[in-house]
């Protein structure tokens, strides 16, 4: 069993590993044979026969295994894990929360402050107008990683390493692996990226650094092994099978199993205990106004009901604007925010064991895959479109097959059992039509109803007194 780096307690750190600890003194750790277990875990990867692990680690071992065969369970969540891995990103909101706000030293301040300098006159030279991603310069890059001599990078590891795990040493280790990434440039890509829906704000906008190679490593991770791809909704077989390997596959290269007219009556009364209700009338919840609406009816529900329930929003900007309306009505008790600060998986996990607490995220754990006990309501606010890759085109089609997968992979949070039951409210109206998708189960779209959103609370209530009697 190969765990994630945040699994395993580091030595220096004096607390758990952090990936940009571990990615910048891995080497010299090695050296001086600290006694530390990701470095032993690595060296497992490469020795053991059989080898369990979670796609991270599989994407991030230094070198290939050699595998025979590779079987990536939940394969639909490898997709985007593949874009997660091999880049690392700081949004100018996380850096001014540092120099404003955050109980931070002098030294780190100034350290960070300077890296705004430089990022604000990216956003301001390196976006063309009308487009959303640009490439940074290379003056920039090499500004960037100016900063390293400018200051006492060694002091400024200790500094980060020595504060408490949580938001501010992780923002605080972004920004210092960030500039250390611009040191080693043509290892890398850089870009800088606006919001979708705010393109002039420089505070939502964020800088990217990519890995240059991904094409060359990913061929290395898969090498000639067989490929078992195991997963719920995969939509078009051959697009998910290269989007997870980015190898070309022939029609005789894949083979489907089950056969897609094969019926499992034990696995279809699953869905007997699932209600959808799709509101029709809130309108695009991307808007400023339908949105606000959602936050509304999202209120309403956990005001007057007790189940445990899951909010999913499709972003943490989205996540950040309700977490500032709900946390003024609900307690941490009640409702929980979990927010990409968060990186202690095992405190996720206790909380998704505790039934009093619900839970709101646009974590891919929340989305796609942890079980939350005794999950009776799912409210999902808006449509779960992920923004492809910097640097990298999709096409509409298959953004929409992503989004259809995490859609199902999110209401199938309620259902994990075959004695599970509740009901999932599908907040913006475009649901209307993306259940209608080839893509989407039909045994979902037999438990949809069309309401409007005076009729939720009444249709949420009457499909939780039909799953108890069931």
């Amino acid at each position: 069993m190969i765990y994630g780096i945040q699994e395993y307690d580091c030595p220096t750190l004096k607390g758990k590993a952090e990936s940009w600890y571990c990615s910048e003194n891995r080497e010299e750790c090695k050296k001086a044979k600290v006694a530390c277990a990701v470095i032993q875990s690595e060296k497992d990867y490469h020795e053991k026969d059989l080898i369990i692990t979670n796609f991270f680690k599989f994407l991030l071992a230094s070198s290939s295994g050699n595998y025979g065969i590779i079987v990536l369970d939940d394969s639909h969540s490898f997709e985007n894990s593949i874009e997660q891995a091999y880049q690392l990103s700081v949004r100018a909101s996380e850096g001014t929360y540092l120099y404003d706000e955050a109980n931070v030293s002098t030294d780190v301040k100034e350290f960070v402050g300077d890296f705004l300098n430089i990022f604000a006159q990216v956003f301001e030279r390196c976006l063309i107008p009308g487009q959303t991603d640009g490439v940074v310069g290379q003056e920039y890059v090499t500004g960037l990683a100016a900063l390293a001599f400018a200051h006492d990078m060694k002091k400024l590891k200790q500094e980060i390493g020595s504060m408490a795990p949580g938001k501010d040493r992780t923002i605080c280790g972004n920004v210092y692996y960030f500039v250390m990434r611009c040191t080693k440039a043509s290892r890398f890509q850089f870009y800088v990226r606006s919001d979708f829906y705010e393109p002039n704000e420089w505070l939502e906008s964020e800088i990217i650094s990519r890995k240059e190679d991904i094409g060359y490593i990913m061929k290395k991770r898969f090498n000639k092994s067989c490929l078992i791809l195991a997963t719920a909704t995969p939509g078009d077989a051959n697009k998910h099978a290269y989007s997870c390997s980015l190898r070309d596959y022939s029609e005789c290269d894949i083979k489907i199993t089950p056969a897609k007219t094969a019926v499992f009556p034990e696995i279809d009364n699953w869905f007997e205990g699932l209600s959808l209700l799709v509101v029709t009338d809130l309108g695009d919840t991307r808007q400023s106004t339908p949105f606000s609406k959602a936050l509304d009816l999202t209120t309403a529900i956990l005001t007057n009901r007790q189940e445990r329930t899951l909010v999913l929003f499709k972003n943490y900007r989205d996540q950040t604007k309700a977490n500032a309306y709900l946390n003024g009505l609900f307690s941490k008790g009640k409702l929980f925010f979990i927010d990409s600060s968060i990186q202690d998986s095992d405190f996720v996990e206790e909380l998704a064991s505790k039934s009093q607490v619900s839970l709101a995220s646009a974590s891919s754990t929340l989305w796609e895959g942890i079980n939350i006990l005794d999950l009776r309501i799912a409210v999902i606010v808006t449509a779960p479109f992920i923004r492809p890759v910097v640097g990298k085109k999709l096409t509409y089609p298959d953004l929409e097959r992503r989004m259809l997968v995490r859609l199902q992979q999110g209401i199938g949070r309620i259902i994990r059992r075959p004695t599970d039951y509740g009901v999932a409210v599908l907040m913006d109206s475009r649901f209307e039509k993306y259940v209608k998708k080839k893509h989407f189960d039909k045994r979902l779209l037999k438990s949809t109803q069309f309401i409007q959103s005076k009729d939720v609370l009444a249709k949420v209530e009457e499909a939780l007194a039909r799953g108890v009697e069931n």
